[in-house]
């Protein structure tokens, strides 16, 4: 996965290295997931399409090795072609998985909800620290001495990712991460996302709803039948759809809109506005607005739910 944005320079350090992983439930099952091959650099966000069912959750579970079943390829963290790579087992510290099952101990408040979750990682020095910061970064003043029993789903879901957090790992799994989540707080998430790019982390996404994909990811990954069959920029993929010169016309029956595939070039704009002038129907009748519109992704799953149409290809 490249791109040429702040958070896809093809000279950032990789963070990921995914090859020919493979799983399956069952030592007899059939796999679910086959030859997958991902590489995650420092700043991007990857986000995970695909119907429900394409594996998506079980895409993350496979990479970090944490359900039960048979494994194959290789998932390495750091780059695989120099000394500090590391199997994944082997640098835990790096990494940070906020999953959709809340894990938080219900009778303890916030705040110990996160020292746990930080002693588990961090040193004993480094504890009072990561909690605060943990504290300051996801807004919970407010519910830090609240017990989790006592919380709205939305705080309960914030405090899960915080715990999830605690340590600052370099590379960050968000399994539908805005669930429960209020319009507040959800834009909160994607705010500390964009710092979290813009210091170097890296992260992986799945969420059932388009915008926070297209929201908080930099890159995508399609996964189709247990294959991830096109990983690169949402922007390639994004542009990978028409967009629309959409006229909005004064006509004598009454405002009409027109539609047309958006014009490459200022020759393609003025022969359309040309043919419509030439049209009996609105020639004589003024142009009230004139808009160029994208697709956005919420709309290209809607026509096109397997992303057939996709120009996002393996890197």
């Amino acid at each position: 996965m490249r791109g040429d944005d702040p958070g896809g320079r093809p000279d950032a350090p990789c963070l990921l290295t995914v090859t020919d992983l493979s799983f399956a439930y069952g030592e007899s099952s059939a796999p679910v997931l086959t030859e997958v091959a991902l590489t995650l650099r420092a700043g991007e966000a990857l986000g995970i399409l695909g119907r429900n069912g394409a594996g998506k959750s079980t895409l993350i579970n496979a990479i970090l090795d944490i359900v039960p079943g048979r494994r194959g390829g290789r998932v390495v963290l750091g780059d695989a072609n120099d000394g500090n790579a590391a199997d994944t087992g082997a640098a835990r510290r790096h990494v940070g998985v906020a999953g959709q099952r809340i894990s938080l101990y219900k009778k303890l408040t916030v705040a110990e909800n996160l020292t746990h979750a930080a002693r588990l990682v961090l040193p004993r020095r480094d504890v009072a620290a990561a909690v605060g910061r943990a504290v300051e970064d996801f807004g919970l003043a407010r519910v830090a001495r609240t017990p989790v029993h006592r919380l709205s789903g939305g705080w309960e879901r914030l405090s899960h990712i915080a715990a999830s957090f605690v340590h600052a790992p370099r590379i960050r799994f968000l399994d539908e991460p805005t669930s429960a989540l209020d319009f507040e707080t959800r834009s909160r998430l994607v705010v500390l996302m964009s710092r979290w790019r813009e210091a170097g982390d890296a992260m992986i996404v799945t969420s059932h709803y388009p915008e926070d994909i297209e929201e908080m990811c930099t890159h995508v990954a399609v996964v189709s039948g247990g294959a991830v069959v096109g990983v690169g920029p949402l922007r390639d993929l994004l542009g990978g759809y028409h967009s629309e010169l959409l006229v909005r016309v004064d006509a004598p029956a009454g405002p009409v809109t027109l539609r047309a595939p958006a014009p490459k070039t200022a020759a393609e704009a003025a022969e359309a506005f040309a043919a419509w002038a030439r049209d009996p129907d609105h020639g004589r009748s003024g142009i009230e607005s004139v808009r160029l519109t994208s697709r956005n992704l919420r709309e290209i799953i809607s026509m096109d739910p397997d992303l057939r149409g996709s120009v996002v290809e393996n890197e």
